[in-house]
């Protein structure tokens, strides 16, 4: 699941800004690499406790509050039922008989 946040966008202009790795926020976090890697990529949202170390490394930058959901649209496909049809079509077509006629012999 891909979530949207502030913080997610303020977290990552902060490591741009500041010129850090991932490898290093997890270190000055004590949060595990992958973890804060997710949040980065928005496939996860940092619980209280990450929340508060981030902002407590950014000198307040990232928000603890800023991590709320924003809820983002996506993209579905959209596919046609070619099989679909109203009732006034089926009304319409002519039905077939499925017995082969029979020819001459």
């Amino acid at each position: 699941m891909e979530y949207s946040t502030k913080g997610q966008t303020l977290l990552t202009a902060w490591l741009k800004r500041k010129n850090i790795s991932i490898y290093q926020l997890a270190k000055l976090t004590t949060l595990s690499y992958p973890a804060v890697f997710k949040y980065i990529k928005s496939q996860r949202i940092p619980n209280l406790e990450a929340a508060i170390k981030i902002e407590k490394v950014t000198d307040g930058y990232v928000p603890c509050m800023s991590w709320e959901m924003i809820s983002v649209p996506k993209k579905k496909a959209v596919k046609k039922d070619t099989n679909h049809s109203n009732a006034e079509e089926s009304q319409e077509k002519p039905k077939h008989n499925k017995t082969k006629p029979k020819g001459r012999t």
